[in-house]
């Protein structure tokens, strides 16, 4: 239960830029503040997604406009949608 929560505060979307259609932002373990490395990062309807460097920086480019759901996984957390 912890990890699901943990990884449901992971997002930092005070980070978030939505600028030229391009989603920029930092992931990290709410817990204790590490950035996770190699999360990933995915928007099912448009088959795009990135994965963390080892900042816990992503970045998706060329995003079409619109609201989509995004998935976010991380080994040893829960799924986060």
């Amino acid at each position: 239960m912890l990890n699901k929560i943990i990884l449901a505060l992971l997002l930092v979307l005070s980070q978030l830029a939505l600028s030229q259609n391009t989603i920029e932002g930092k992931i990290y373990n709410a817990k204790n503040n590490n950035p996770l490395d190699g999360a990933n990062l995915y928007f099912p309807e448009l088959k795009k997604g990135a994965v963390s460097d080892e900042n816990g920086h992503f970045v998706i480019k060329n995003l079409p406009d619109g609201s989509y759901r995004m998935q976010v996984t991380y080994l040893g957390f829960q799924p986060m949608v």
